[in-house]
């Protein structure tokens, strides 16, 4: 069972867009299991460790171009590791402005809107 767990582990890391966690406990995570400090990771991405530890907290989203580091440091898929960000953007505006169930109701229209006037244009929308 345990050879089970840490096999499925490292497959949920290589697909992030599978993790529903916020991404700076994704990365906490992937650096604690190398057992590497804040600032062995931060020093080969050219980064200040103290900026790196607020990514990992949740206290900073993180750039693009700093993302595009980290994937290439934790051998993760660039564009699921920038979805996966985006996503945690979203999520902490939704929670900032409350009403949750209403602003997702809103979204939800929204995006059915936006498919099926991009399907009238002849559009294709990506997973619709």
């Amino acid at each position: 069972k345990m050879i089970y767990f840490v096999l499925t582990n490292v497959v949920l890391y290589k697909n992030v867009m599978s993790i529903i966690e916020p991404l700076g406990n994704l990365l906490r995570r992937l650096r604690e299991e190398k057992c590497l400090k804040i600032r062995e990771v931060a020093a080969p991405l050219d980064m200040d460790s103290s900026l790196y530890g607020r990514y990992e907290r949740g206290e900073r989203h993180i750039p693009n171009d700093h993302l595009q580091k980290i994937a290439q440091y934790f051998e993760l898929d660039e564009d699921d590791i920038k979805k996966c960000a985006a996503a945690d953007r979203i999520v902490d505006q939704i929670v900032e402005l409350g009403s949750k169930n209403e602003i997702m109701e809103l979204i939800e229209k929204k995006l059915r809107y936006r498919v099926t006037t991009s399907m009238k244009q002849g559009k294709i929308f990506e997973n619709a």
